[in-house]
């Protein structure tokens, strides 16, 4: 089947033929003609007309082509019902939304300047929507920081080594801000972290086993295998045994 609307497209005139393509038409073929020619050409080629005035496919009050393209064939993956309202955001000026209706606005107005002809365009585009369904189908309730160790970091960076204290901090903190900080950036793992502050955690693990709180309550294991895992407290036998990673040590060197 052959779809045709008017050329130059940003938005909605690539959302409604990935839409097409991936959910209505697989095998479609999409035109571009001038905006003076899509009703000629459609009748002449035996082609839907879409994303232009006074046919079917076009905008209903506030909603636009791409809304009508899912009402029309029962659409109602909700994957599919966020990518329209991030779709309407952008194609019509109303980035208040969804969220990630000025940056799809910013992609379009990008790939539009940079690709020289209309249907490079849309080959471009289509792995735009791509990525947009899989995150609204597969990632939409996913934050930057999913794993927790991660969030931890964040947690201690906010309470602890952003608080202003009378106190001069001392290097060690400063240094450690800074693998923090490395955490936070590049999103990275404690096991991407370079030999040289692996063996500087190593160091803080020793002073940790040295610190005042924990004379009578000693380390239950000072392995680096033992330190990077995830922290807990308990009580035996009245005394308080440790096992914690470099987390912990920060929070009670800092409360020291």
């Amino acid at each position: 089947m052959k779809w045709i609307t008017r050329e130059r497209p940003k938005i909605d005139r690539i959302a409604c033929p990935w839409l097409i393509k991936r959910f209505i038409d697989k095998d479609a073929e999409i035109i571009y003609v001038a905006f003076d020619e899509v009703n000629a050409k459609a009748k002449s080629l035996n082609a839907i007309p879409f994303d232009v005035p006074e046919v079917e496919y076009t905008h209903y009050k506030d909603e636009c082509t791409f809304d009508y393209f899912l009402k029309k064939h029962s659409l109602t993956d909700p994957a599919l019902q966020t990518l329209a309202m991030i779709v309407r955001g952008a194609d019509t000026e109303r980035h208040d939304l969804a969220a990630q209706a000025s940056g799809l606005w910013a992609l379009s107005a990008g790939l539009a300047h940079n690709c020289k002809t209309d249907h490079e365009m849309l080959r471009k585009g289509m792995m735009v929507y791509d990525a947009l369904y899989s995150w609204a189908k597969y990632h939409k309730n996913e934050k930057h920081r999913q794993n927790p160790n991660e969030q931890l970091l964040v947690d201690v960076f906010e309470k602890f080594l952003k608080q202003k204290r009378s106190k001069k901090i001392p290097l060690w903190a400063k240094e450690l801000k800074e693998i923090i900080q490395d955490q936070i950036d590049t999103n990275i793992s404690l096991k991407q972290l370079s030999l040289k502050r692996q063996r500087y955690l190593l160091k803080l693990q020793i002073r940790f086993s040295l610190h005042p709180i924990f004379y009578k309550s000693p380390v239950k294991s000072l392995s680096m295998k033992n330190f990077f895992k995830s922290p807990y407290f308990f009580l035996k036998q009245g005394r308080l045994f440790l096992e914690a990673d470099w987390l912990l040590f920060l929070f009670y060197m800092v409360a020291w």
